[in-house]
């Protein structure tokens, strides 16, 4: 199982190009959200924590162009916490950020159905999500 993931990965990298982020789901507003393959890697991570980008280019309910955030999901508990976040406006400029220790942000449960679930799916283990 671990050579398999490890071989869809490698293949997903080579089609990719240099490009890290892999896409995984598109919002119903148009944002476009991908995660950087190189941080779900591990496939029999948990817990696994990486870095998500969000592209609201065919978005205009939102102000800012892009963000980054950073999760921490918890597989079998089915929750996320954003660890940070950094919001961009077109002109590639910081606009806002967040960080675990603003301690906004807590655990919550990931619905199912959403960009959230999504991500989660992406980065558990394959097979291992409970949501």
């Amino acid at each position: 199982m671990v050579t398999t993931a490890l071989t869809i990965l490698t293949t997903l990298l080579a089609t990719q190009g240099d490009n890290p982020w892999r896409k995984v789901s598109t919002a119903d507003t148009g944002a476009v959200w991908s995660i950087r393959a190189n941080d779900i890697a591990n496939e029999s991570e948990m817990n696994p924590v990486f870095w998500a980008t969000a592209d609201y280019s065919a978005d205009r309910t939102v102000r800012v162009r892009s963000s980054k955030r950073r999760f921490a999901i918890d597989c079998a508990a089915a929750t996320y916490q954003v660890l940070a976040n950094l919001d961009y406006d077109p002109q590639g400029n910081v606009v806002d950020s967040t960080n675990e220790a603003a301690n906004r942000y807590r655990h919550r449960p990931i619905a199912p159905e959403t960009v959230s679930e999504d991500l989660a799916k992406a980065a558990c283990p394959t097979g291992k999500y409970g949501g």
